[in-house]
């Protein structure tokens, strides 16, 4: 759907419910003199599509939804605690926590050498073997990125589509964050994934309001990453933005604080404001 902005949202729909598997089917053969080239562009855009939704739609959608619930919770813990609510909120608030740094940390896994994964490395391998099947809805959002990273603009405008798709992969190939690596947002993934294997998936003994703690900023920091590349790919070969015009409010914002509306409503209901808890009747 388009926005106030004319900009068409990422249908993030399926965020709520079962992908469909992908389902084998047989290879049919094309007629003679008849080119393969339009079902090989049509059959690559949409595996295009589902991969960009599956490893970066939604998790996107997830650590969105937890980060905003947890803040809603964090808001009101003045009042949370003083009536003696705190337990059940930060078990609630670790559980976020560990949705976050789960759907943050899936976005970055490498490849898997014996079965597809889809995540932004796959998406990035996808793009580089099939740039000759791929086919660019508008060249300018790819230009425009590697131009700003000190490519010939006129180099830019004569190259043939497969290769732009190619130069484009391999620029954020050389960028995205990676914990082999060093760097601000590399490191945050490193720690991240710390976190996932040896704190959350193997349960090993660590305190609990530190680990909530340290999760946000570096989500935070990484989800901003992921959202600037999604919108230039989805521009450039599907149509479809995850930004706003602004360059910063996700289009689906709306959507993924839904239930942190609810969670509001029914907080206030159970008097549990938001801000410094005051006594009632106090001054």
């Amino acid at each position: 759907m388009p926005d106030r902005g004319g900009r068409r949202s990422f249908d993030v729909s399926a965020s709520q419910a079962q992908v469909r598997p992908h389902r084998q089917t047989k290879r049919i053969s094309c007629p003679p003199g008849h080119s393969q080239v339009p079902m090989a562009r049509k059959n690559t855009k949409a595996k295009f599509a589902e991969l960009v939704h599956r490893s970066i739609s939604d998790n996107v959608f997830r650590a969105i939804q937890a980060d905003a619930l947890a803040t809603e919770i964090a808001s009101r813990r003045s009042w949370i605690n003083n009536m003696g609510h705190g337990r059940v909120f930060s078990t609630v608030q670790l559980v976020l926590a560990d949705e976050l740094v789960l759907s943050v940390t899936r976005m970055f896994d490498p490849p898997h050498p014996k079965y597809p994964t889809q995540r932004i490395p796959a998406l990035l391998q996808f793009m580089e073997k099939r740039a000759r099947w791929l086919p660019l809805h508008s060249r300018l959002p790819l230009e425009r990125l590697l131009a700003a990273a000190g490519a010939s603009p006129r180099d830019l405008r004569s190259a043939r589509d497969r290769d732009l798709t190619r130069l484009a992969a391999a620029h954020y190939r050389a960028r995205v964050p990676d914990p082999a690596r060093s760097g601000i947002l590399s490191t945050a993934l490193r720690t991240l994934r710390f976190r996932r294997n040896k704190q959350i998936a193997h349960a090993q003994a660590v305190s609990p309001r530190k680990r909530a703690r340290a999760a946000w900023n570096d989500a935070r920091a990484l989800l901003e990453w992921a959202l600037t590349f999604a919108d230039v790919i989805g521009a450039a070969y599907l149509d479809y933005y995850f930004l706003a015009s602004d360059g910063r409010t996700y289009l689906a914002d709306r959507q993924a604080r839904a239930a942190t509306r609810d969670l509001a409503s029914v907080l206030d209901r159970a008097g549990l404001q938001r801000g410094r808890f005051r006594r009632r009747g106090a001054a």
